[in-house]
């Protein structure tokens, strides 16, 4: 039996199976199922949140052309808030029978910003700008990803404030 002829087809085999699983673990580990729209929406703030929602919303705006408003109408809300959690932000989709997200509520808790944070206004901003991500399908990076992008966990919220190139990447891709 000639081993070129036996290991060439087995080593071609694994490293295509090697890949497509990477390639494909990679792919559904940065897609979040109950994104609201990505291209458009609006929101309706708190009046605590006016001024970092809508920084955030320009923050998407400005980066990857998604238009976001605020509107007093809208049924998408955002609002500020101490709870007494450790959570910095919390995107909470809701859905019709379907299970298409039909409106979502984002919620940032000044209480844990402020006491971890020193910069809590710049750590506001970036944690409403990932809330907003979510609602574009984006999902939460846990770890690996550093100050790569917005949605990772591992970010410096008090510097990284904007969508990043793997979020803008991540994004154009899923509106393709």
């Amino acid at each position: 039996m000639n081993l070129k002829r036996f290991f060439k087809p087995l080593t071609i085999m694994l490293v295509t199976g090697t890949i497509f699983i990477f390639s494909s673990i990679n792919a559904f580990g940065h897609w979040y199922q109950y994104g609201y729209n990505l291209y458009s929406f609006t929101y309706s703030p708190d009046s605590g949140s006016d001024y970092w929602a809508g920084q955030a919303a320009k923050n998407w705006r400005d980066k990857a052309g998604t238009t976001i408003t605020k509107s007093t109408y809208s049924n998408n809300t955002v609002s500020l808030a101490n709870y007494n959690y450790s959570w910095y932000g919390l995107y909470t989709p809701y859905t019709n029978s379907s299970g298409g997200v039909y409106k979502f509520s984002i919620k940032a808790n000044t209480y844990a910003l402020q006491d971890d944070y020193t910069n809590w206004d710049k750590a506001l901003i970036s944690t409403l700008t990932h809330e907003f991500g979510h609602a574009q399908y984006l999902n939460d990076l846990e770890s690996g990803w550093g100050n790569l992008s917005i949605m990772s966990y591992e970010r410096n919220r008090e510097t990284i404030l904007t969508p990043q190139a793997h979020d803008i990447n991540d994004l154009n891709n899923y509106r393709n």
